[in-house]
């Protein structure tokens, strides 16, 4: 009984280093390429459609995400990955609206094996700024000064 455990534990663990790596290399391979890509306008990533699915968003589509949400009148836009299931996990958007604290939504999207925010983008400041951030992970908590 002990080596059938022993056996399921070391062949999840094994699923979890091959995830690991395979993420990181479709990490990699996106910072190849959309590094040095132009910002769009509002009307060209207005054209961009946008769907759920297990993939980094790109340059383009954060654009038009974050357009839309300006908008909605939105002051902040998440990215949000579901963790809960490695094998299919996917990354989908979050607004936050006035009156609501971004830190919060960001807190309560934080929930360890189910969702991890990767980004979180304030409306108010320019979308190419943020997109162009060396960390291309931009954490903008900021409200505009009144």
């Amino acid at each position: 009984m002990s080596n059938l455990y022993y056996g399921v534990l070391m062949l999840s663990i094994f699923k979890g280093i091959v995830f690991a790596i395979t993420l990181l290399c479709s990490y990699t391979c996106f910072l190849e390429a959309v590094s040095g890509a132009d910002c769009l306008s509002k009307d060209e990533a207005s054209a961009i459609k946008l769907s759920y699915r297990n993939v980094l968003f790109s340059d383009e589509e954060i654009a038009s995400l974050f357009y839309s949400g300006q908008d909605q009148g939105a002051t902040h836009m998440l990215l949000v990955w579901d963790t809960f299931d490695y094998e299919d996990s996917y990354m989908f958007h979050v607004y936050a609206h006035p009156g609501e604290d971004v830190s919060d939504i960001v807190r309560y999207y934080s929930a360890p094996g189910f969702y991890r925010v990767s980004a979180v983008y304030a409306l108010h400041v320019d979308v190419c700024e943020q997109l162009n951030e060396k960390s291309r992970h931009p954490w903008h908590t900021e409200y505009p000064q009144e």
